[in-house]
This record gives C-alpha cells, sequence and structure tokens, in this order.
C-alpha cells in the first residue's frame, strides 16, 4: 500500500532543483548595470581614444584589454566591451588605428600593414592602456589585468604576452599570427 502523505521524490526532484537553480542564479549572477564612456587612454602626438565599460556597483573588478580586429575599434568589439562589463569586469577597448574604422577587406590590410610597420607605436599604445587601467583604482585590480584579442588583435593579445607588457594573461582568439619560428617552438613543449 502507498503512502499518499509524503510527495514522491520522482516529482519533488525537478521542482525543488528548478527553485534551487533559480535561487543560485539570482544570487550569483552579475550586475548588468553597466557605465560606458569614450576614454583618452593614451597620448602621443594626439590624444588616444579608447571605449571603456565597467560595472557601476562602486566595487574593484579585474580589467580586460580588448583589441579589434582588422577593421577597427567598431560597434562589435564594442558590445564585447559591455558583455564583459556585464559579467563583472572593467574592460578597455583600445583603439590602434587612430579613430580609423572599416569594413572593407582592402582598407583593412591598409590600417593593419599601418600598425605592423610601427611596432613601437602600437607597444606604446597598448602599455598606455594598461597604465590607464592600472590607474584607474577606485574600480581596477591594478594587478589583475588580462588581454584578449580577435584576429588581428590576437596576434597583439599575444604580443602583449611575449613582450610582458603588463598583463597577468592573454587570450588569443585564432589566426595566423605565429611565425615559423614560434611554431616549432610550440611544437617542441
Amino acid at each position: 500500500m502507498q503512502n499518499h502523505d509524503k510527495p514522491s521524490l520522482h516529482l519533488v526532484s525537478p521542482v525543488f532543483i528548478s527553485l534551487f537553480c533559480f535561487v543560485i542564479n539570482v544570487v550569483l549572477a552579475k550586475s548588468s548595470e553597466i557605465y560606458t564612456e569614450e576614454v583618452v587612454y593614451y597620448k602621443n602626438q594626439k590624444n588616444v581614444v579608447g571605449y571603456l565599460a565597467r560595472p557601476i556597483d562602486g566595487k574593484r573588478y579585474p580589467a580586460i584589454l580588448l583589441i579589434h580586429e582588422w577593421w577597427g575599434l567598431n560597434e562589435n568589439i564594442k558590445e564585447r566591451a559591455r558583455q564583459f562589463a556585464g559579467q563583472g569586469y572593467v574592460a578597455l577597448a583600445v583603439d590602434l588605428y587612430g579613430g580609423r574604422v572599416t569594413t572593407t577587406a582592402s582598407e583593412a590590410i591598409n590600417l593593419a600593414g599601418e600598425v605592423r610597420n610601427n611596432r613601437n607605436d602600437a607597444f606604446d599604445n597598448l602599455k598606455g592602456a594598461v597604465e590607464f587601467l592600472q590607474s584607474q583604482s577606485l574600480f581596477v585590480i591594478p594587478d589583475r589585468i588580462a588581454s584578449i584579442g580577435w584576429c588581428f588583435g590576437g596576434g597583439w593579445s599575444f604580443e602583449m604576452a611575449k613582450n610582458n607588457l603588463g598583463v597577468k594573461a592573454s587570450v588569443i582568439y585564432p589566426r595566423d599570427f605565429l611565425t615559423v619560428s614560434y611554431n616549432r617552438k610550440f611544437n617542441k613543449l
């Protein structure tokens, strides 16, 4: 004879699990309220402007430098900065093209080539971005800065790590930036 006074485990379990998951998601959810602005993060012959996105709750967070694809600092990279800020990071999307953005491959090749032909300027730009973030101690944990780059930017994220430009981690989205000599070194690991 079954006891109908006690709910069966297979009926309670899914309800309990669903409720538990909901509560955990609410408790652990990151703030979706973010602040965004264009900021001058580096000065050379002219001001270099990037896109900053961060949580607005007054806490300090790790920071991420976002390095754009060969199209430039476009709306796609700004959206990624907002996404990182929504997950609890201070995100600075840098501009290696001095305000220029393109949608054509031929122009992108030229812009990327200009940066590659002026590597020291690019390194100074990226170091300036790290120094800017380190100076934002009200909302950045200065010793927890990483870089992330897509395609063209992935190569520069790699260069930041390789040249010790002040980041603790570098994320590289696929691109054929590794030279033959680097490939040989990685194959030996």
